[in-house]
């Protein structure tokens, strides 16, 4: 995709590229959280804390 921007620009194949792999992105997404609430997994926690673990820092 990114020798095609290169070489031809932005044109319309381009953006449409560019709009499926928006598209698949979100729906691999959708999917992965649909199977966490599947397996109960509780996706609030990863909101409220940060990725780091306590030992990691300082």
């Amino acid at each position: 995709m990114a020798s095609d921007l290169a070489n031809e620009g932005i044109t319309l194949r381009f953006i449409l590229q560019l709009c499926l792999a928006g598209l698949a992105l979100f729906i691999l997404v959708q999917l992965a959280k649909l199977y966490a609430r599947h397996k109960h997994v509780d996706l609030s926690a990863s909101r409220r804390s940060p990725l780091t673990h306590p030992k990691n820092e300082g």
